[in-house]
């Protein structure tokens, strides 16, 4: 499935992220285009407005009010991140980033900027925010496809259990 923001990128003719979930192509169009942002995440409320699922976009978290959703921010540590950055462009048939701990940071403090300057976000893990904080730092730590696989899968397991004791506490 077509993310919003590749859907909203092709409609105005602008390069898309070529089938990764980010690029800094895509910035830089974002960057020159507030409604990118804007018309993605109005699409993105109405596809919430018309049923349960799970949405994976930036400023939701704050823009959907629905007391009955459940906010989760997966975190993080640079290490981990990095080596994802290298693994995901070698399971693609691309060469590493250079320099991806230099490469993440600029796609952070951009998407922090971006986002307190469009919504006054301050994006973060805020207890205020969000129900759940899960720490994804340990879903690499082989960068082989089979342990990539393995890991995503134990990950995936212990945040649906997470998700199930959290919503049966608001139920």
């Amino acid at each position: 499935m077509r993310s919003v923001m590749a859907t909203v990128l092709k409609e105005r003719r602008l390069p898309d992220s070529t089938g990764q979930e980010w690029s800094p192509a895509v910035d830089e169009a974002r960057a020159l285009d507030d409604e990118i942002d804007l018309e993605s995440d109005r699409r993105m409320l109405q596809r919430l407005e018309r049923g349960p699922g799970i949405f994976d976009a930036w400023a939701l978290p704050w823009l959907y009010r629905e007391p009955s959703a459940v906010r989760i921010w997966i975190a993080a540590d640079l290490p981990s991140r990095v080596q994802r950055c290298r693994f995901s462009a070698l399971a693609r048939g691309e060469p590493a980033p250079a320099d991806p701990a230099r490469l993440l940071q600029a796609k952070d403090d951009f998407s922090r900027e971006r986002f307190r300057r469009l919504y006054g976000l301050d994006l973060g893990p805020s207890p205020e925010i969000f129900e759940l904080v899960v720490d994804a730092s340990a879903v690499l730590p082989d960068p082989t496809t089979r342990a990539f696989l393995t890991d995503e899968e134990r990950f995936h397991r212990v945040l649906i259990e997470e998700i199930q004791r959290v919503t049966s506490r608001v139920a």
